[in-house]
């Protein structure tokens, strides 16, 4: 929150300093005013705070195991490199003309976001605010710390504005990975049918066979047999990458309250070699009434989204696509008879 408000107050002095400059000869003013913006090598970057006018701020600090948000979640690598390549690229398309200074200030005062970049060390090596776009979407306007006067930026070859890649909401920076994780890495896979307690059944890394891995049933704990090893090491493959769509951010706490407690389809619950395990508890998705499917039949639930509980702490969209194949009874992994 202090930093929320160092903002505020740094902006407030913005202003005043806009209002200076405005009535004095821009062209000498120009010519003296930092500009450099980019940061060419990307690579030396270890932080970067965002925050922006609504008290919404994040953290990405670069660590051995990839960027992380606010020191908790793994950053999705995608928005990641888009965000670095933009820190790079970044290019003065223009200065701000005299006749638009005070307005383009004022709305950067206003609406921003502050972006401060650390290359090692406790202190910024650079620090600017990113404001709005132009009036045709191909540039944004932006200010230096330290400067009095913004600047119209771009990134040569693509056209439009760069704003949208200076997010702070949380839940966009998240990876949306679930289970990424090659089969060496696997000690278990298990899954509950809570409505089917006798279908339940776990996948164990064991020394039995050649592949690694054996199956039992929940209740009994006993073991399968004649099990296709080319199948169930298909199957655990595909835990390499299982990913929700995205959180679901539409519906009210009530709603998810009464879809969570309900009886979950299923819940898969994986573990790996180092003890961490991460469930997933699938429900249906109810639609709206009167919903029918392509041939025009009545149908209470999403045909193509499911709802998950991640972990007991978030509400997730998921996939028919991603979660259906994973969705496997006992007989499914015998082998098959010619």
């Amino acid at each position: 929150m202090r930093k929320i408000v160092a903002i505020a107050l740094t902006l407030l002095v913005l202003i005043g300093l806009a209002l200076y400059v405005s009535n004095s000869d821009s062209s000498s003013t120009i010519s003296g005013e930092l500009s450099n913006f980019a940061v060419e090598d990307t690579s030396s970057i270890t932080k970067i705070f965002l925050a922006d006018k609504n008290n919404q701020a994040i953290t990405l600090d670069k660590t051995q195991n990839g960027w992380m948000v606010n020191g908790t979640f793994q950053a999705r690598e995608d928005i990641m490199q888009v965000l670095l390549e933009t820190i790079k690229k970044i290019k003065v398309r223009s200065p701000v003309s005299r006749s638009s200074f005070e307005n383009i200030v004022k709305s950067i005062a206003s609406n921003s976001v502050k972006v401060e970049i650390y290359q090692g060390g406790d202190k910024p090596s650079k620090v600017y605010y990113v404001g709005g776009p132009n009036q045709d979407h191909t540039g944004t306007y932006m200010l230096l710390e330290g400067s009095n006067v913004p600047f119209l930026m771009h990134i040569e070859g693509f056209r439009g504005y760069i704003t949208p890649r200076y997010f702070t909401n949380i839940n966009e920076w998240r990876t949306n990975a679930i289970v990424a994780l090659p089969p060496q890495q696997i000690q278990s896979i298990q899954l509950d049918f809570p409505k089917e307690p006798t279908k339940s059944w776990k996948i164990n890394k064991s020394e039995s066979n050649s592949l690694g891995f054996e199956i039992n049933y929940l209740q009994t704990g006993k073991l399968f047999s004649a099990i296709d090893t080319g199948y169930l090491a298909r199957y655990i493959k595909r835990y390499e990458m299982v990913y929700f769509e995205g959180f679901e951010e539409t519906k009210t706490q009530n709603y998810i309250d009464s879809i969570i407690d309900t009886t979950p389809e299923q819940i898969y619950t994986v573990t790996d070699t180092q003890g961490n395990s991460t469930e997933i508890k699938v429900y249906l998705k109810p639609v709206k009434k009167g919903s029918e499917d392509y041939d025009g039949n009545p149908i209470d639930c999403d045909l193509d989204r499911l709802y998950g509980y991640l972990n007991n702490k978030d509400f997730v969209v998921i996939q028919h696509v991603i979660f259906d194949p994973l969705e496997k009874r006992p007989e499914d992994f015998l082998k098959r008879t010619i």
